[in-house]
């Protein structure tokens, strides 16, 4: 079922065909909201070069919005910062961020529990991991 105020459905994920999701910062004016679209791919199969993002991701009640696949969406702050000043660069990147790629909702625990055990391909797949 596709919920207007979910941005992962849009880009459901297929357990069985080992799948991810992977994040392109859009391009946008530093004056407009952050615009971030998902894309599913499997992990062995044809995608795009992306990079992993590993950084701290802050207290949970601290935040600011982007737009991810159209819906406003919370993020930390420390994310926030770092997707303002990639924009700021006009780097237009493919990124495998988890607090971006994998839902995060209480409801989605066995595609989070799925996406940790891919960690290792995933990170192993990556053209490069910036923390």
């Amino acid at each position: 079922m596709i919920t207007i105020n979910d941005p992962y459905s849009s880009t459901p994920l297929n357990i069985r065909k080992r799948e991810i999701r992977l994040m392109k910062l859009e391009h946008s004016l530093v004056s407009e909201p952050l615009k971030c679209s998902l894309h599913s791919y499997t992990i062995d199969g044809k995608r795009p070069e992306y990079i992993a993002l590993s950084y701290c991701w802050g207290p949970k009640t601290k935040h600011n919005d982007i737009q991810l696949n159209g819906v406003t969406h919370a993020v930390g702050r420390s994310l926030w910062a770092f997707l303002h000043q990639i924009r700021a660069q006009q780097h237009h990147i493919t990124f495998w961020i988890d607090a971006l790629c994998i839902n995060q909702s209480e409801s989605k625990i066995h595609e989070r529990n799925h996406q940790v055990e891919m960690m290792r391909d995933i990170y192993s797949s990556v053209r490069s991991v910036w923390v």
